[in-house]
């Protein structure tokens, strides 16, 4: 129902703006993701798209409201926190790739120094 609400209002409504607040967006997309972690699953959120289209914002988002990384992640540590149970362990390993240029990404091979960062590839 949220993703294809989220296809709605983005792409044909008229009497909304032209974006989702930030709780919306997690809520139909990061507590599904979670619930699916803690339940054993990877998880993975995936952002594609044009420059200047909102990708940063929807997972970073400003300060004072963020957007679904810090969301997640707030969710996630409270979860483990409220954890009673001494046999259950949690394991966690986060990463973050950004590639924002066609000719980086064509000249990137294992262990190749990264153009932008000081480590070698894959940063």
């Amino acid at each position: 129902m949220c993703r294809s609400r989220i296809r709605e209002l983005a792409e044909t409504s008229t009497t909304h703006p032209p974006f989702l607040l930030q709780e919306y967006v997690y809520n139909c997309l990061g507590k599904g993701l979670l619930d699916n972690a803690f339940n054993g699953y990877n998880a993975c959120i995936f952002a594609y798209g044009q420059t200047g289209s909102g990708k940063t914002y929807t997972m970073m988002g400003p300060p004072n409201d963020p957007g679904l990384i810090p969301r997640i992640c707030n969710e996630m540590f409270a979860r483990i926190t409220q954890n009673v149970d001494p046999n259950v362990k949690y394991g966690n390993l986060d990463s973050i790739c950004v590639v924002t240029s066609p000719a980086f990404l064509s000249h990137m091979s294992p262990l190749t120094r990264c153009a932008t960062c000081p480590t070698w590839w894959p940063c």
